[in-house]
Order: C-alpha cells, then structure tokens, then sequence
C-alpha cells in the first residue's frame, strides 16, 4: 500500500471541506524567493481582498533543471490537482547562465493541464541586468505570461531577496498581471 504525501492528504481533506465551485486556486512554485513573497501572502491578501486558496512549494537553492529534470514540477502538480494557476519564480539561481534554459517538460506540464501561467524572473541580482531574463521570456512565452522583475525596481535586501516591503511591490506587480491576463493560456508553436 502507497502512503499518500503529507501535502496531498492535506489538500485532499481541505478539498472535502470546502467548496471550490467558485474558488481560484493559485500555486506558487520554486526557489527562496518562493520563500520571501509567502511571508507576506496572507497580508497581501487581506489588504487587497484576494479570495482565492494559495498553495506553496519551493526549495531554497533550487534551478530549473531542479524542477526540470527530476519531474519535481510534475510530482508537485501531482500534490494539488485543482489548481487552475501556476505562478513560477525560477531563474535567480541560474544567474550565470547564458543559453536557453530547457523549461519543455514544465511547459508540456502546464499545457496538458490546461493551467494557467505566470512565470516571475529573477530580481536584479547584485544591481546586474542578467541574461537570464530574456532567455527566459523567449522560452516560456506563449505558455506563460513572463513578469521581468528587473524592470519594476524591487528593493533587495541582500542583492538578491526582496525586502520586506519589496516583497509587497512584487506582489502587486504578480498579481496585477495575473488578474489583467486571467484567462491567458496559450499553446505553444
């Protein structure tokens, strides 16, 4: 007998508890930036009167080949079959590169779940404009709305992490464009 993930049976007994006829379902994924915007979630939502469920997974440190190549992305969406939006912060910790990040099984993922998609590009890193950035909204774009970070001025607190009221900025950012482009999935070329 298989034992159901920790994350997977919570969300199976919230889902038998509430109703989600009306409900959005946003699921935010990836690395420490993950982290630092759900520190402020709950506020974020209060204040703006956001009423939708929003589920986390992120691992500090992570890549995209991380969530690539060992299916993480897939086993994570596995965890939380109602969501209708991923909302991806990947890239940061792939600063360095200067090729196209290979995103096809994620964008394969998000298309045959029929999900809708924003994906959240790296801060300014250290005050540098990086490649990564458009690397990355050339290769993720139609399938996912592409936020550049680097152009809305996120204050970091470590070079690399937003602060505590950059995160809120992020936010507002993420979730204007997500409320703009509700109905935004797209299929690819």
């Amino acid at each position: 007998m298989k034992f159901l993930s920790l994350n997977l049976f919570l969300f199976l007994i919230f889902i038998s508890t509430n109703s989600f006829s009306n409900q959005k379902n946003t699921l935010l994924i990836g690395d420490s930036q993950v982290g630092c915007v759900n520190s402020r979630m709950n506020e974020f939502k209060t204040k703006f009167n956001i009423d939708e469920n929003i589920f986390v997974d992120y691992k500090i440190g992570s890549t995209i080949q991380f969530w690539e190549t060992n299916e993480k992305f897939h086993k994570t969406l596995l965890q939380y079959p109602l969501i209708d939006t991923v909302i991806i912060f990947l890239g940061t910790n792939n600063f360095w590169q200067t090729t196209k990040p290979n995103v096809d099984s994620i964008l394969n993922e998000i298309e045959s779940k029929k999900l809708n998609c924003i994906w959240v590009g790296p801060t300014k890193v250290h005050d540098k404009k990086l490649a990564i950035n458009q690397l990355l909204k050339n290769v993720v774009s139609p399938t996912c709305s592409y936020v550049d970070t680097e152009q809305f001025f996120i204050p970091l607190s470590d070079g690399i992490h937003p602060t505590y009221q950059g995160i809120f900025k992020w936010l507002r950012v993420i979730w204007e464009k997500k409320e703009n482009n509700e109905k935004f999935y797209f299929i690819r070329d």
